[in-house]
């Protein structure tokens, strides 16, 4: 915890908040991806949904789905960041570590295209999808 008291919850609190914020504050100046990710989901998925309509649970939906993308984006620049700092010669296990975290990003994305395609779909063909969920 780097000196920070371990029985004062509070302070520990607020010291847990601040270093989220600044994780985002990096991730927002040398977020690789993110500077893509970020933007392009909010230019293409709230035209997409103001057009379609989405109901709020789709939006909540989609919501949900940007935010694990954008979560998992941060994720995967913080495992490329340690292991650069483990070493910045190539290494074969690296490599695939990063791969790996990169395979969990393009699956949250794919996950977050086909949803908003089937309430696309739903919409177009007028089918209340929620109506048949429980």
């Amino acid at each position: 915890m780097y000196g920070r008291p371990k029985n004062n919850i509070p302070q520990r609190i607020v010291a847990n908040v601040l270093d989220s914020l600044d994780g985002l504050k990096i991730a927002l100046k040398e977020g690789g991806n993110f500077h893509t990710l970020f933007p392009l989901g909010l230019l293409i998925g709230v035209p997409v949904g103001l057009i379609l309509g989405f109901t709020p649970g789709e939006w909540a939906i989609s919501l949900f789905l940007f935010l694990m993308i954008v979560s998992f984006e941060i994720m995967n620049n913080a495992i490329e960041k340690t292991n650069d700092v483990i070493s910045e010669d190539y290494n074969d296990k690296i490599k695939q570590a990063k791969n790996m975290a990169s395979m969990a990003v393009f699956v949250w994305i794919i996950v977050c295209i086909v949803v908003v395609l089937f309430f696309a779909i739903c919409h177009l063909t007028h089918w209340p999808w929620w109506k048949h969920m429980f």
